[in-house]
């Protein structure tokens, strides 16, 4: 992991340059990471709260549909930034092709990049739901610094996620096209149209399969309801996304060497 620290100055270059490119073009630019969520989000809220009603448990004392659009959003934008790193990971080392055969530095870097840019745009929408709550004079807790510590175990898996990825990418073509498959068994299997109490208890456990359930339900009970986060199971995803690291990063290694002559 010292790669990061020697190269943090082009890590940091590259994350600008990644988000420049993002919206190149584009009139509003960097403003679609705001208005996308803020779409979905009154997409969703209509259909699920107004057609379906979905009712959230007694836990949430949801008081209007506006609460109701605030819990949908803070899931919404967490599936978000996995989802998008999921789906650009088969294309890293493709992508960077010049870098990998031209410039010596390691190729992780180009991983870690790609995490920190969507991380980016989480925090500009989850700024967006801060305003939202000031608007609507909601009050808040101390324990929403606890965002941060939360959303570190999915960044690390995230991480590991885009090492392995994005190295097997380079040879198998067809995992693009599977990976094409999964964002609606990501969202739909977590907890962000419903409550993870709405499911019959004897399924719960499937739905902690999908790392975004520990994460959502810690997010809404910190900025919603003002409890502390599960420390214990967040400090148990850490070690998984850790140890997937390690793993992924064994992968990498073996596979790094013949990139410049496959991209």
């Amino acid at each position: 992991m010292k790669y990061i620290f020697i190269n943090k100055k082009l890590i940091f270059s590259l994350v600008k340059k990644e988000f420049i490119i993002k919206y190149l073009g584009s009139r509003l630019g960097f403003l679609w990471s705001i208005l996308n969520p803020i779409f979905l989000l009154v997409f969703y809220t209509f259909v699920f709260a107004y057609i379906f009603q979905i009712k959230w448990s007694s836990a949430y004392i949801i008081e209007s549909k506006t609460h109701f659009a605030m819990m949908l959003y803070i899931g919404l934008i967490t599936f978000n930034f996995f989802n998008e790193i999921l789906l650009k990971s088969p294309n890293i080392i493709i992508s960077n092709a010049n870098y990998v055969k031209k410039i010596k530095i390691p190729s992780e870097i180009f991983c870690i990049v790609a995490c920190l840019s969507s991380l980016i745009s989480f925090f500009i929408s989850f700024a967006v739901l801060l305003l939202f709550l000031l608007v609507f004079q909601y009050n808040f807790h101390y324990e929403i610094i606890y965002v941060i510590i939360i959303l570190i175990p999915l960044f690390l898996f995230c991480y590991g996620l885009t090492l392995l990825v994005s190295s097997l990418s380079v040879f198998l073509k067809d995992i693009q096209h599977f990976l094409n498959f999964t964002p609606p068994l990501f969202l739909f299997s977590a907890p962000i149209f419903y409550s993870i109490d709405s499911v019959p208890s004897k399924y719960q456990f499937l739905l902690y399969f999908n790392p975004l359930t520990l994460v959502i339900n810690d997010l809404r009970d910190v900025i919603f309801l003002g409890n502390a986060p599960n420390f214990f199971y967040l400090s148990i995803f850490t070690s998984i996304s850790i140890i997937f690291i390690y793993g992924s990063h064994i992968i990498f290694s073996k596979l790094q060497r013949f990139f410049p002559d496959v991209v």
